[in-house]
């Protein structure tokens, strides 16, 4: 295998297991947000996917919760994929960056 080859090989083993280890941690992040919550942390209620009709379309994620008074909020993440929209939206909440609404629904 010539070195270019073998260069591009390893780039992808090595997106691979930052795009795995990326995911992992999100999961654990969630698996952690759904056995408990501290003070202050809302109380995850429920996570949607509404993927998109097509390939090119983005997928929803829609975030249920409880904040710290125990009135009910939504919050929304999306992106192409449906890996990326969990996971992107799974670290906004962890890391307070995600907008939280009246659940008007819930």
């Amino acid at each position: 295998m010539s070195n270019e080859k073998q260069g591009k090989k390893e780039d992808q083993n090595r997106w691979g297991t930052e795009w795995a280890t990326r995911t992992a941690r999100a999961l654990m992040e969630l698996d952690r947000l759904c056995s408990g919550h501290a003070p202050g942390e809302v109380e995850l209620r429920g996570i949607k996917l509404r993927l998109g009709e097509t390939d090119r379309a983005e997928t929803l994620v829609v975030v249920t919760a409880w904040d710290d008074a125990g009135a009910p909020i939504v919050g929304f993440g999306n992106g192409m994929a449906p890996s990326e929209a969990l996971v992107s939206t799974i670290n906004r909440v962890v890391n307070g960056q995600i907008k939280w609404k009246e659940d008007s629904y819930g």
